[in-house]
């Protein structure tokens, strides 16, 4: 099956287009999915408009389980706990920003990390895995829902939770869901409103600033 938070958009335009679908269509779809957090086919199809022969190639897209939630006390930071469907834990952090009303999400791309940082609490964990594009995604998509409930807006994005955003393995994955974030029929957040953080992998931070992406580093 089809997931459009797996692939950037431009893959997913290509695909819908050879599905017979127009690249509206596949616009219409990534705002349902990212931008309003709609994840049932038939309204995709009935309130959005998408073919059914596009919505069928998707069907029904897992989500993250969310556990619960923390609030700090002396700096507002609030914590999201998500459970993976093979019973992993991981953290989302909602950060406030300087402006009223606004905050920054702190996304994880592993559960556990395989740095081995001394400093870092994350470190102390085993290894787990990677995480999925999708899951990488569906962090903000629920973290943002949250804070629209609270009267809060997400303006911004960090990688900078659980595990190495620049690992060969997760790198892709962290690009790719960065791009779903930032295109203007998608998660709508500015490319400069989101940074990716790393412990500093010379090699891959080379690549990264030849590359040219417009993500703060």
């Amino acid at each position: 099956m089809l997931d459009p938070r797996d692939v950037s958009p431009a893959v997913m335009l290509d695909r819908a287009r050879r599905l017979g679908a127009s690249d509206l269509a596949a616009r219409r779809l990534l705002s349902a999915v990212l931008g309003r957090g709609i994840h049932d086919p038939m309204t995709w199809s009935s309130a959005f408009q998408v073919p059914r022969r596009l919505s069928d190639a998707i069907g029904a897209l897992p989500r993250l389980t969310f556990d619960r939630t923390v609030t700090s006390s002396r700096d507002a930071f609030q914590k999201l706990r998500f459970l993976t469907h093979d019973g992993l834990a991981f953290e989302t952090v909602l950060i406030p920003l300087h402006k009223p009303g606004a905050v920054s999400v702190c996304l994880s791309s592993q559960v556990g990390c395989a740095m081995g940082c001394l400093y870092c609490a994350t470190a102390r964990m085993a290894v787990r895995r990677d995480l999925a594009t999708w899951e990488i995604v569906d962090q903000l998509v629920q973290a943002r829902d949250l804070a629209r409930s609270q009267g809060r807006r997400v303006t911004g994005a960090v990688f900078m939770g659980m595990g190495e955003p620049f690992l060969a393995s997760v790198k892709p994955r962290v690009l790719t869901a960065a791009s779903l974030f930032s295109c203007s029929y998608g998660g709508q957040i500015a490319a400069k409103s989101m940074t990716i953080s790393t412990v500093g992998i010379v090699p891959q931070i080379d690549a990264y600033t030849a590359e040219g992406h417009k993500y703060r580093l």
